[in-house]
C-alpha cells in the first residue's frame, strides 16, 4: 500500500500513484480506465466512482478528486481492475485533508505567518501589529501590561477623561435655558449596524447597541447626566428603531439625543412608545411613532420631575403625543405634532392631575396640526401654574386648547389658533390669564385662503356667520387677493343685472348696434318693457335727429333772433311780447303779466314740472357723443402712488387693477409687491405658507 497523501480540505487535488502486474514484479505501464474502475469512500461514508477517471502518466498514473470530493476529513481512493482477468493488482490511496475546522489537520500548512491559527495575529512577529518580540530575550509581558494600566488609569483619570467632561459641559451649556450640562459619559445607539450588550456592544462609536432600552439597562448610571447619542446608520432615508415592548427610562437624567426627523422611534403592538419613570430625562431631536393599532402615547411621564421634550415630530400616535400623570416642571417645546391620538381617545399634549397633582408644566413655541381630540388637555386632579405660549394649533377635531375645572393659575398667551372643531380656546379653570392669542378663519377647502361657507364655495357667506349683523374684527386675518374677487355689496345693489358696463356706456352713447346681452339686459330694466334701439335712441342718433329737424324748422319759431331779443325794452306785436332784453335775472310771464316767486319751485325737482324740453340740436348730440367718447378713449390717468383704502372711487379701483396687471409683480416666499410703472412699489401684501395653504396677505 502506498503511503498517506495529504492534501488541503476542499480544494481539487491530483494524487500521483503507480499500478504493479498482477504478478506484483513490474510497474503496470499500459492500464486504461473503464468505469467502476476508481471509486472513493469520504470519512467512512458509502463507496461511490470518482467522478474522474485515473489517466496514464508514462511509468505512473494520476487521478484528480474535485473540490466537492475534497470535502472531507480523510478519503480512501479505490483503483481495482474490474474485467474478468485482472491486469494489475488492487491499489488503495489514502489522503488526509488539513487548513480548515473539519479537515483532519486544522491548521492550514498554506499560511506561513500563523498556519491558519486565526487567533494570532496575520502578520509576522515584531511587525506592526504582529506578536511582540523581545531582542534581548525574555519578554515581561506581565511587568509591561502592569506599566500601561497604571499609566492608563492615570492619563484617563488626570487628564483624558476630565478634560473630556470639561468640554462637553462647556458645548452643553451653549445649549440654552433649561439645559442639562452632563458630566457622565457618551454612548451610541444604532438600529441598523448596532448589537445586544449579550453580544459584546458597549455603546462606543465602532460598537454601539442596538436598542435604547439595551443601552441604557447596561451603559447608563443613574443620575449621571450620561448621554445616548442616536446614530441614524442608514445608508439611505429614514433610520427606522422598532421594538415590541415599551422603552422605559428609569434612570434619573439620561439625556436621549437623535439627529432628527429622519431617525423614527416606533414600537409594534399595543402600547406607550418611551415611558419616562426617572427625573430629569431629555429626548431630543427624533420622530416618534406608535404602533398602527391600540391607544398607546408617544411618550407617557408619571409622577417624575424636570423632563424637557424638544425638537421631536410626533405623528400619528394612538394615545397622546406627550402624556405627563403627576409631573413637574417639564418642558415641552419646538415639537411638531400631526395627527396624534388616531385612536379617537388621544390629544397632542395630556397633563392630568389625576389622584395628585401636576404643576409648573410648559407647553411652548410647538405645532398642532390635526389632533384628532384636542391639541392641549388640562384636566382632573390639581393642576397648577401651567404655560402655554407661543404655539400654533390647527385642525384638531375637538379643542384647540381646553382648560378644565382642575386648573388654577394658567397662563395662556400669544398662540394663534384656527379651524378646531369645538372651539378654539375653553377656559373653565380658576383665575386663568388668557390674553393676546390670535384667532383665524380656516380654509374648509384645500387651497383657498379664506373659506367660511356652509357647502364649502368660495369667499366669504355672511349668512353663515354666527349673528351676521354683529360687526366682525378681522384686523388679525389675512385674505389672499385671487383672481376673481367678491363683489362689494352696495356695488352690487346698483349694478345689478349689468354684465359689462363698457357696452351699456356704448349704448347710450352711440348708434352701433351694440352687444346683444347689454340691450337684453336695457330693455329689461325697470318695469321689462323698454324697447331702447341704439340706432334711434343714443345720444348719437338723437343728435343726428334733431340736425335732421331743426333745418326744417319743424315745431320751432320762424322769428329771426333779432324779432326776439333786442337791445330795447319790450314791445307788443299783436298783444304778445316779442322783445325782451336780458337780465341776470330769467322772468316769467304769463301774457304779459309777470309771473313771481321760486322759479325752481315752478320748475320742480329734476324738472318734473317741464312737458317738454324739445329735441337736441345735432351741435348738442355731438357734443354728448365727444364727451361720452373723450371720456371713455382720450382721457388718460394717473397713475396711483400708493394702495388705494377700503372704498375708493369707481376710478381709483379700475386703475389699481390695471396697475396689478400690467406692472411688474413680484413674490418672495414670505411677500408679493405691486409696482408702479417705473417700477416702484406701491403696495406690499405679507404672504405666508404652512405647507398646506399658501396665504398672500391684503396690500398695504
Amino acid at each position: 500500500m502506498q503511503g498517506m497523501h495529504l492534501r488541503k480540505y476542499g480544494v481539487e487535488a491530483t494524487i500521483p500513484f503507480e499500478l504493479y502486474e498482477v504478478d506484483g514484479v513490474d510497474f503496470r505501464v499500459d492500464a486504461v480506465h473503464a468505469a467502476g474502475d476508481s471509486t472513493r469512500v469520504k470519512d467512512g461514508g458509502a463507496e461511490q466512482n470518482t467522478s474522474n477517471g485515473f489517466v496514464d502518466e508514462g511509468k505512473g498514473y494520476s487521478i484528480t478528486l474535485t473540490a466537492g470530493e475534497m470535502q472531507a476529513a480523510e478519503i480512501v481512493i479505490y483503483i481495482v481492475d474490474q474485467t474478468a482477468t485482472k491486469v494489475w493488482l488492487d491499489k488503495a490511496i489514502i489522503i488526509e485533508t488539513y487548513g480548515h475546522a473539519a479537515a483532519m489537520h486544522a491548521m492550514d500548512f498554506d499560511d506561513a505567518v500563523r498556519g491558519g491559527m486565526t487567533a494570532l495575529p496575520n502578520v509576522a512577529a515584531g511587525a506592526a501589529g504582529g506578536l511582540p518580540v523581545s531582542a534581548a530575550g525574555g519578554l515581561d509581558l506581565d511587568t509591561l501590561l502592569g506599566t500601561l494600566t497604571s499609566l492608563a488609569a492615570e492619563t484617563r483619570d488626570a487628564n483624558v477623561l476630565d478634560q473630556f467632561r470639561r468640554t462637553l459641559a462647556i458645548i452643553e451649556s451653549q445649549r440654552g435655558a433649561h439645559s442639562h450640562q452632563p458630566i457622565g459619559v457618551i454612548v451610541f445607539v444604532d438600529p441598523v449596524n448596532g448589537a445586544t450588550h449579550a453580544s459584546g456592544a458597549r455603546g462606543g462609536i465602532t460598537d454601539p447597541y442596538l436598542t435604547i432600552q439595551d443601552c441604557h439597562d447596561n451603559a447608563v448610571t443613574d443620575s449621571n447626566h450620561d448621554v445616548i447619542l442616536l446614530l441614524a446608520g442608514a445608508a439611505a432615508g429614514v433610520t427606522t428603531h422598532t421594538v415590541a415592548a415599551t422603552t422605559t427610562i428609569s434612570k434619573r437624567y439620561c439625556l436621549i439625543r437623535g439627529p432628527g426627523r429622519d431617525f423614527v422611534v416606533t414600537r409594534t403592538g399595543n402600547g406607550d412608545t418611551f415611558a419616562i419613570t426617572g427625573d430629569g430625562v431629555e429626548i431630543s431631536g427624533v420622530q416618534i411613532g406608535t404602533a398602527a393599532t391600540g391607544s398607546g402615547n408617544g411618550i407617557t411621564i408619571t409622577d417624575v420631575d424636570f423632563h424637557r421634550i424638544h425638537h421631536c415630530w410626533f405623528l400619528d400616535t394612538q394615545g397622546d403625543g406627550i402624556s405627563i400623570l403627576r409631573g413637574e416642571n417639564t418642558r415641552i417645546h419646538d415639537n411638531h405634532f400631526l395627527g396624534t391620538g388616531v385612536a379617537g381617545s388621544g390629544q397632542g399634549v395630556h397633563i392630568s392631575g389625576t389622584s395628585g397633582a401636576a404643576s409648573n408644566n410648559a407647553i411652548f413655541d410647538n405645532e398642532f396640526a390635526d389632533t384628532a381630540g384636542t391639541a392641549i388637555l388640562i384636566d382632573n386632579g390639581t393642576i397648577l401654574n401651567t404655560q402655554i405660549y407661543g404655539n400654533t394649533i390647527h385642525g384638531a377635531t375637538g379643542w384647540g386648547i381646553d382648560i378644565q375645572a382642575a386648573s388654577t393659575d394658567a397662563m395662556v398667551y400669544q398662540n394663534v389658533l384656527g379651524g378646531n372643531s369645538s372651539g378654539n380656546i375653553n377656559d373653565s379653570g380658576t383665575t386663568s390669564v388668557v390674553k393676546n392669542n390670535t384667532d383665524w378663519l380656516y380654509s374648509t377647502t384645500e387651497g383657498r385662503a379664506l373659506d367660511v361657507t356652509a357647502t364649502g364655495a368660495a369667499g366669504i357667506d355672511w349668512a353663515n356667520v354666527e349673528n351676521p349683523t354683529t360687526v366682525l374684527n378681522l384686523s388679525q386675518t389675512d385674505i389672499q387677493l385671487v383672481d376673481t374677487a367678491t363683489v362689494n355689496t352696495d356695488f352690487a345693489t346698483w349694478s345689478a343685472g349689468i354684465t359689462l358696463l363698457a357696452e351699456w356706456l356704448g349704448i347710450l352713447g352711440g348708434k352701433q348696434a351694440g352687444d346683444a346681452t347689454a340691450q337684453a339686459e336695457m330693455r329689461a330694466t325697470g318695469a321689462g318693457s323698454g324697447t331702447i334701439d341704439p340706432t334711434t335712441d343714443s345720444g348719437e342718433a338723437v343728435r343726428d335727429r334733431g340736425d335732421s329737424a331743426w333745418t326744417t324748422a319743424t315745431g320751432f319759431s320762424t322769428h329771426a333772433a333779432t324779432d326776439i331779443v333786442s337791445a330795447g325794452a319790450i314791445t307788443t306785436l299783436s298783444g304778445a311780447v316779442v322783445n325782451v332784453d336780458l337780465v341776470d335775472v330769467l322772468a316769467t310771464y304769463t301774457g304779459n303779466t309777470l309771473q313771481t316767486g321760486d322759479s325752481f319751485a315752478r320748475i320742480g325737482v329734476a324738472g318734473a314740472s317741464l312737458s317738454d324740453l324739445g329735441g337736441m340740436s345735432t351741435a348738442m348730440k355731438g357734443e354728448v357723443n365727444t364727451e361720452v367718447v373723450d371720456v371713455l378713449r382720450t382721457d388718460t390717468a394717473t397713475e396711483l402712488a400708493a394702495t388705494p383704502a377700503a372704498s375708493p372711487g369707481l376710478h381709483t379701483m379700475v386703475q389699481f387693477v390695471y396697475m396689478s396687471a400690467r406692472n411688474k409683480l413680484t413674490s418672495t416666499a414670505s411677500a408679493s409687491t405691486i409696482n408702479n410703472s417705473a417700477g416702484s412699489a406701491i403696495g406690499t401684501s405679507v404672504d405666508s405658507d404652512d405647507t398646506t395653504t399658501f396665504t398672500r396677505g391684503k396690500f398695504s
